[in-house]
Order: structure tokens, then sequence, then C-alpha cells
């Protein structure tokens, strides 16, 4: 029966009645019935939300909470409990979409006291307890791209196309003791045509002074068949520290280091080491507003080749206001990199600064129809002027309409309108701004989503893209910056077609056409599709 069409209590009845026969097939340990007793009791009053607070604002709050508590410990839970907390989360996200603040409260409650009951009762039963999954998987990768070119005399098209069979094998395995609450590895291994290529990833997360301490290391190794100089091997270590700050928020800071080394060094190609170190700061700085602030510095070094050496500094900012019908959302990205040592005038090491400002309005018009507008801001300042390398500014503003259906599809159509410019000064008689051009057309984005079995996600644009100052196609031999018409695709897909089968498709395709002249278009796309079994 559709969730809409049922009372809260019909709802409520039907949880407690699958989780008393969970509970029940567990009869080793007593602290599960006496736990389901205690929470049941206290649902079946009516259940109270805070005051001077926005309702919508508090669910999606303490929603995301269990979500994590859930994601951390769930590989730890029994199968029909783990299916039944899912179940609870996406059904009291339906209700909180529909304003139903009451509902989704219930159902937050439940799925809050299986995660608190079964976690403890695992670790007082059983001092370790392990999960392993195994998986082999074949697929395909398909690569194909065409150039035509118009010349004096006639006309040629260049096509390239190539395919890449591939066989795979990955292992994921996970324990909690009582010294490691949470471990995790993970091992991946893929056998193609064009490459070998694999890694092996470990996780630790303990608790650690009334915060949560994460461990993260990741070593891999590719080996091109018939490249010599692109063969790599790489290790990256990441340790990360979360501090909750009550209510408020949290805080957190992490270290990074990781190094590459090729098999042979070459021009493009050297070996490089390392580091980073940021911090970070999250904050519900009221009842409807969050706010999320990182920082950090970071460093490489090429050993044989200094002049790519380089420092960088990143800040970003975030905000978000989320209230009945409104939503806000603001971000603000600085990015400088600067190269010590690097050549004058270099076209892949110049001192550089990026800012990105992007703001985002949309207002609920009715239940599962929405209005927005986005804006976006990009800014790539060099701190000198070139003449191999522009500074550029592209302004993106999109209106957009959005449609949300139960249980989990999302549509929304656009019509962005793009600016780009260009300036700087070039070493031969030749203007930027001739690169300059105004693009708009529609967008449609779709994600659809079925549990944990099916995931769909389309993105589609149009844009017609028109140079102001484009060369004279009949006194060009390429014309490079004439007027576009641009046609892309994006399509992932995850379908899980039986407990143990599932298959996976990424698909990218690109149509740049020429608005004037037939003959001189560009098109490139690119297939990869995966069947998977767990064994």
């Amino acid at each position: 029966m559709p969730l809409l069409n049922r009372s809260l209590s019909d709802i409520k009845n039907q949880h407690l009645k699958r989780l008393a026969k969970i509970i029940m097939r567990n009869p080793s340990s007593l602290l599960g019935l006496c736990g389901l007793f205690f929470f049941i009791y206290p649902l079946n009053a009516q259940s109270v939300l805070p005051s001077n607070v926005d309702e919508t604002l508090w669910l999606e709050v303490r929603r995301e909470s269990i979500q994590r508590a859930f994601n951390a410990a769930g590989v730890f839970l029994p199968s029909p409990v783990f299916q039944e907390i899912d179940t609870l989360l996406q059904q009291a996200g339906q209700l909180v979409n529909i304003d139903d603040a009451e509902g989704a409260m219930v159902l937050l409650e439940l799925a809050e006291a299986l995660i608190a009951i079964y976690p403890s009762q695992t670790i007082l039963s059983e001092p370790e307890r392990r999960f392993v999954q195994h998986r082999v998987s074949m697929g395909l990768d398909l690569w194909q791209q065409q150039f035509g070119i118009v010349l004096t005399d006639k006309d040629s098209v260049l096509s390239e196309s190539e395919y890449n069979p591939a066989f795979g094998w990955s292992s994921r395995y996970a324990a909690n003791s009582r010294l490691y609450p949470t471990w995790q590895a993970e091992v991946d291994l893929k056998f193609s045509r064009e490459y070998w290529s694999g890694f092996v990833r470990g996780r630790v997360r303990k608790n650690l002074m009334s915060g949560i301490c994460t461990a993260d290391n990741r070593l891999e190794a590719t080996r091109y068949r018939y490249f010599s100089d692109w063969r790599y091997v790489q290790n990256r270590t990441r340790i990360e520290y979360e501090y909750a700050l009550g209510q408020a928020g949290s805080f957190s800071g992490q270290v990074q280091a990781e190094g590459r080394l090729y098999e042979a060094e070459t021009t493009l190609l050297n070996h490089y080491f390392g580091a980073e170190t940021g911090v970070g700061l999250n904050l519900l700085v009221s009842s409807r507003d969050r706010l999320d602030l990182q920082v950090s510095t970071g460093l490489r070094r090429h050993p044989s080749c200094a002049p790519r050496n380089f420092y960088e500094t990143f800040a970003a900012l975030r905000h978000n206001r989320l209230s009945k019908r409104l939503f806000l959302h603001n971000r603000f990205d600085y990015r400088q990199r600067i190269y010590p040592a690097a050549f004058v005038d270099s076209l892949y090491t110049s001192d550089f600064r990026q800012i990105t400002a992007e703001s985002m309005a949309r207002c609920d018009l009715s239940a599962g129809l929405s209005v927005g507008l986005e804006t976006q801001i990009d800014w790539r300042l060099l701190q000198e002027n070139l003449s191999t390398l522009p500074s550029y500014r592209q302004i993106r503003v999109e209106p957009f309409f959005q449609l949300v259906k139960l249980p989990m599809t999302t549509v929304q159509i656009g019509y962005p309108f793009i600016l780009r410019n260009y300036w700087g000064q070039s070493s031969i008689d030749y203007a930027w701004e001739s690169e300059d051009y105004a693009a708009r057309g529609p967008s449609l984005s779709l994600d659809w989503i079925q549990s944990e079995r099916f995931f769909l996600s389309l993105i589609g644009e149009i844009q017609f893209r028109r140079y102001a100052d484009s060369q004279d196609e009949s006194e060009a031999a390429l014309p490079i910056y004439a007027d576009r018409n641009v046609y892309s695709l994006l399509l992932n897909l995850s379908w899980n077609l039986t407990k143990n089968f599932e298959i996976s498709a990424f698909l990218h395709v690109n149509l740049d056409h020429d608005a004037d002249i037939q003959g001189s278009d560009f098109s490139s796309n690119l297939l990869n599709f995966k069947l998977s079994y767990q064994l």
C-alpha cells in the first residue's frame, strides 16, 4: 500500500510488528527485548517536537545525524535490522517532504532506537564481528571521436575509436572489536587489454578524546601495456579528527601525504611528493542556518623538475538556509597556486588565483513542485599578464523548475545563460578577446532512485554558443572560433538485477557542431559498461 494512503498508526504498527519479530528471532540477548519495550512505550504517546525551532530544518538535521550513525554501524547490523532501518529513514524523508512532521518524528525515533540497541548488543555478545564481500566483474570501455576539417578545396573527417575489454575482482572486509570500533579494508584489481591496475585500501575509525579519529591509506599501481612511461605506483595517507561541539556543530582537522613514482620519468611525467593540512568548522548558527568553513594549505615537490614545484592555499565557505518553503545555498571558494621556480610565461606552471562564487535559491510552489534560480561566477586570475595563457571570467545564470515525485524521483528543467570573457597579452598579433562567447540553451536533469536496487542519473544540455569577435570563415583555414551548437549528455546507471548480479553503466556524449559551416563538427563519445557478480 502506498505510504501516502496509510495512516500514521498503520505505518507505526506495521514497523513495530516487524521489529518485534526481528528481535524475537535473536533471543541470545535480553538487551534487545528490554530495549524494544523501552522505546515502544514512549512512541505510543504523541511525539513532541522542540518549540521555537523550524520543524522541517530540525527534522532534516536529525535525519542526517541518524543517517551518519547508520552508515557507520550498518555493516555490523543483522541483515533484517539493516533493511528495516533503511526503510524507516526513507519513509521519514518522504514524510518530511510532505510536511508530516509528526509521522517523520515517529519513524526517526524508531530508527534511532534500533541503531542504539544493536551496536551495543553486538559488542557485548560478540567481541568481534566481521563482514566479507567478494565480487567478480567483466566490462567494456568504448571511446570514439571525430573531427571535421574544412579546407579551401575539400572537406575531410578524421575519425578514431578504441575499445578495451576488462575483467575485475574486488574484495571488501570490515570488522569491529573492543580496540577498533570500525576497521575496513578493500582490494580491487582490473585486468584489461590496454592496462592493468589495482589498489589496496585500509580505513580505521576510533573514538578518541570525545571525538572520532579516522585514518585512511590507499596504495595503487597502474601498468600500461604499450606505454611504459605511464606506469606508476602511488600512495596516499589521510588522517582526520572530528570533534562534536554539542548541538552547535563540529570541528575537524586533517593531514594528508601522497607520492607517485613512475617507471620511467619523462619531460611531462615526473616523480612527485605532496602534503596537505587543513581545518574545518561546521556550525548550526540558528534554527534555520548552517555554516561550513574549510581552510587548507599544501605543497607538491618534483625532485627532478623544480619548476613544477608549487604551494597551494584553499578556502571554502558554505551557507545553507532551510525553511518550510524556501531553500538558500551560497558557496565561495578561493584557491591560489604559486610556482616559486617556474619559468616566466610558462603554459603549465603559471601562478594563478581562482575564485568561485555560487548562489542558489529554491522556492516550493506546492507539494513536489519548486522554482529556483542558480548563479555561478568563476574568475581565474594570472599573477602576470602572460602571452601563452589568458585570464578569464565566466558567469552562468540558470532559472529552473524542479519536480519531486515520491518516493525518490527528481526532475529539473532549466535554461542557463553563460557569458565567458578572456583578457591578457599575446606575443603574437592575436587578441584573446576573439575567444569571448555567450551561450544559452535548455537543460534537463533526472535522478531516479529505488531503494538500493536501482539508481539512474541523467544530465542533458543544449548550448547555443556565439562568438562576438569570431573570425571570418571565408578567410580562415580552420574556423576554430566560429559559432557553435553543443549537445551534451551524461548518464550514470546502477541496477541490482538480483541479490548477486549488478549492472552499471556510464555514458558521456558530446556533439560540437558548427552553426554555419557543414562539415566542421566535432564529436566525442565514451561508454563504460560493467556486469558484477557477488560471490
